[in-house]
């Protein structure tokens, strides 16, 4: 998608006079977060365990409630191994981003459009996490790092994350783009990259 294609999503919610000064996108594909070096050994754990009982529950013909109480823990188990990867792909391949002169913009959204609108005035501070692939993350609101440590979403939850530009290919574009603004309209969030 080029960026006039990003352009052209966020242009429905914008006014007349509010140019954007910045749009972006995630890093599309599957994506490790330092979290997986947790969650990886105890996804494996938690799906292994339910293919056992699952196994069980066939092996001594057990009843059919049994035999499905034990499928759903043998999918939640695949989900928590594989799925998470594949949703969170997904997720961030649906997802856009934009910066305009008086707000911060979030498009995302698999079966019904999500928006975001976000008063640059309502940031409190603003933060770059950079990454080894060279893309990175921009909070806006400098103090809720530690919610988005894990990167977990279950389909369907309606879980908001922190207000992040996640894993976006210029994330100090991003930041100038919001200081730029911020500044023009008066006081500007405090800034710690």
């Amino acid at each position: 998608m080029t960026a006039d294609d990003t352009a052209a999503l966020l242009a429905p919610y914008l006014d007349e006079d509010e140019p954007l000064l910045w749009t972006g996108r995630p890093r599309i594909g599957l994506r490790f977060r330092a979290a997986d070096i947790v969650l990886a050994p105890f996804s494996l754990l938690f799906a292994g365990i339910a293919l056992v009982y699952e196994y069980a529950a066939i092996r001594v013909r057990a009843p059919l409630i049994m035999h499905l109480w034990g499928l759903a823990f043998v999918l939640a188990g695949l989900y928590l191994l594989a799925g998470r990867f594949f949703w969170d792909a997904l997720r961030r391949e649906l997802t856009t981003y934009g910066v305009s002169t008086r707000r911060a913009i979030f498009l995302s959204g698999l079966w019904r459009r999500r928006v975001r609108l976000v008063p640059l005035d309502a940031i409190r501070g603003v933060s770059i996490r950079e990454h080894a692939d060279a893309t990175g993350d921009v909070l806006l609101d400098a103090n809720a790092w530690q919610f988005g440590w894990f990167g977990l979403s279950w389909p369907g939850l309606g879980f908001a994350p922190p207000l992040t530009f996640e894993a976006v290919a210029d994330p100090q574009r991003a930041y100038a783009a919001i200081e730029r603004a911020s500044s023009t309209a008066g006081e500007g969030p405090a800034g710690d990259s």
